[in-house]
């Protein structure tokens, strides 16, 4: 992979987060006070947190990520390999597939749907794969 398809990724991991933070800014005073978190097995809700907890923790694991992510590359540079990228991307994209579905049950009640959540972790990999793509293409 190279610094430069690296770089961009990097980018786009931090616009995540920035999208996600003000995704959830303009539906705040739609959630309800006490959002749903963790749901069982048969998809109820079983731990709430207010909706301001809510927002600001799930920017933070996002950013946390993209920190994750921007620290790697930081340090091992283009010699990383594009394997560890591709699953970490997966891995991101899973996460905001996840909180995705969580504030969609919470703003509509409607179940959790598996499928976004796998739908957002293979789109956020096939981003990657066509950044590296077209990286190696534009040397």
């Amino acid at each position: 992979m190279t610094a430069v398809s690296q770089r961009v990724l990097v980018v786009l991991a931090w616009t995540c987060v920035g999208g996600w933070l003000i995704c959830c800014m303009a539906l705040r005073n739609q959630l309800p006070a006490d959002t749903a978190i963790q749901f069982s097995l048969d998809g109820e809700p079983n731990l709430w947190l207010g909706r301001d907890v809510f927002i600001l923790s799930t920017a933070l694991l996002i950013a946390v990520d993209a920190g994750i992510f921007h620290r790697m590359v930081h340090q091992v540079g283009d010699i990383l390999p594009a394997v560890v990228i591709y699953v970490f991307f997966l891995f991101y994209g899973g996460v905001i597939g996840v909180f995705w579905e969580v504030l969609a049950f919470n703003l509509s009640d409607s179940p959790i749907q598996w499928l976004w959540i796998g739908t957002f972790a293979v789109v956020s990999g096939l981003i990657t794969v066509v950044v590296d793509m077209v990286g190696r293409m534009s040397k």
